[in-house]
């Protein structure tokens, strides 16, 4: 497939795609890596007073568990309670991730998007809405979605496999201000 000229592509149309939650899911976690490269977790700076209070207090009352249930001495008591407190923050997290997947998917979707050189046409189900490139707080590719920020705390999800013949993804990038 070739790709189309800038000179001759006045538009681009797209037909818009929620995010699953796995797509949801691996977006955030891309992005987190992207946010702290060198880091296997965020730096401790991140962490609010409340969340290191919630680890400690966790922290004691699993130590005070362990020693009332087993006694002093025994560490099959630590491996346990230390593999009980992973499992209930591993499912935290996951708990958190689907509140954030609802609330994104209770929100109103374009069924369309329509890209040109002056910024991005939404259609939706009861009228459009305009947006020029400027307009947007940020712009991130992470592949195969395009995430167009209209503020710190909203973007919208753009499906690059989704784009109508003969334009490409390489087309739509292209298109994007640098």
């Amino acid at each position: 497939m070739t790709s189309i000229s800038p000179e001759r592509l006045l538009s681009i149309h797209v037909e818009a795609a929620t995010p699953t939650f796995a797509d949801y899911q691996t977006i955030h976690q891309e992005q987190e890596r992207q946010r702290y490269p060198n880091q296997t977790r965020k730096p401790a700076t991140s962490d609010s007073w409340k969340q290191k209070g919630k680890l400690w207090l966790a922290f004691f009352l699993s130590s005070g568990l362990g020693y009332w249930l087993m006694g002093p001495g025994k560490w099959l008591s630590w491996a346990f309670l230390t593999l009980f407190f992973t499992g209930i923050g591993l499912l935290y997290q996951l708990y958190e991730y689907r509140k954030a997947y609802r609330q994104i998917s209770a929100r109103l979707h374009p069924s369309q998007f329509r890209v040109s050189q002056n910024g991005v046409k939404l259609t939706f189900p009861r009228g459009e809405a305009f947006y020029t490139w400027s307009e947007f707080y940020r712009i991130q590719h992470l592949s195969p979605w395009l995430l167009l920020y209209t503020s710190v705390e909203h973007s919208y999800y753009l499906d690059m496999r989704r784009i109508a013949p003969p334009a490409t993804s390489a087309d739509l990038l292209a298109l994007l201000p640098t």
